[in-house]
């Protein structure tokens, strides 16, 4: 069976492959090629990592970045994910991106009483969605570098050990990206498989699962919407990709979903490089914090 880029079969889908041809041809439909169908396993696979991952990322995104989160009773910070707490310390929005911070949080002295600008409007513009350096995700509450140069979600820095804040009680500029070992770009996020930004570890010394600060926010999402995997794609949509009947896909479907069960609800892929990049384009290209 000719190697795929991204799904390769193996002997238990030659063996499948077999019977489900014979029983084909037994009620006068046309056998499936080993190519249709590695390519429809190829297209389930990745078709349903792209749709889960972005759904996460939407999930995991800043949770009141909506036009009327301002009056919303249970918005939380997007820095410490609380709702308010003090009486002195009740969260502001920014009058760019309605972004919600506590004072406290975000490093403010006082608060205008007209309008209140983050600094990423302040600096971008209202419409600028600069790439955290220390995750995948666009908006929230972000800082900068003295430089200006390179953001980061204020959240983030206060997590990764090496990150620190020139003036500790502003929170501001970020300062000693540099220190980040060079091991933590290169780990991969369980919970969002991406390669982008710095991860940090679990504590515990035995385990190395490793997670972007923002995803660990919503990390139990991922384990729902694997559980669900086979909503993220439909047979016709699949059919439609492929331009091949009905009947075709979804055969394979339901072998494709037995397999991904029997995997753990895991992504059958055995190379995901090219998966990665896509999920990694659309990361740059859509502003996943403004939620509708």
């Amino acid at each position: 069976m000719p190697k795929l880029r991204n799904y390769q079969p193996d002997r238990l889908d030659r063996a499948f492959l077999c019977k489900l041809n014979e029983k084909r041809i037994a009620v006068g439909l046309p056998s499936i090629s080993e190519k249709v169908f590695g390519e429809v396993m190829d297209k389930l696979e990745v078709s349903c990592c792209q749709a889960i991952h972005s759904d996460l990322l939407s999930l995991i995104a800043s949770p009141i970045a909506s036009a009327d989160a301002e009056f919303d009773e249970n918005v939380c910070c997007d820095i410490c994910r609380q709702p308010d707490c003090e009486e002195d310390d009740k969260i502001i929005f920014c009058d760019g991106c309605n972004v919600g911070v506590h004072q406290s949080c975000y490093g403010l002295d006082s608060v205008p009483s007209d309008e209140w600008l983050c600094q990423k409007c302040m600096l971008l513009g209202y419409n600028a969605l600069p790439q955290c350096v220390l995750c995948p995700l666009t908006g929230g509450a972000m800082k900068c570098t003295r430089e200006g140069d390179v953001w980061a979600h204020v959240v983030c820095a206060l997590w990764i050990y090496e990150v620190r804040f020139a003036d500790v009680v502003h929170r501001e500029p970020i300062a000693n990206i540099c220190d980040i070992p060079y091991g933590r770009w290169k780990l991969r996020c369980s919970v969002c498989g991406t390669k982008q930004g710095a991860c940090i570890q679990c504590s515990m010394e035995t385990c190395t699962t490793a997670f972007h600060v923002c995803c660990a926010l919503r990390s139990g999402q991922l384990q729902e919407m694997e559980r669900i995997f086979f909503l993220y794609v439909t047979v016709e949509g699949i059919a439609g990709m492929l331009s091949l009947s009905e009947d075709v896909v979804s055969d394979i479907y339901e072998y494709w979903k037995l397999r991904r069960i029997d995997n753990g609800y895991k992504a059958l892929l055995n190379d995901k490089s090219e998966v990665e990049r896509q999920i990694a384009l659309r990361l740059r290209s859509s502003p996943f914090a403004v939620l509708p």
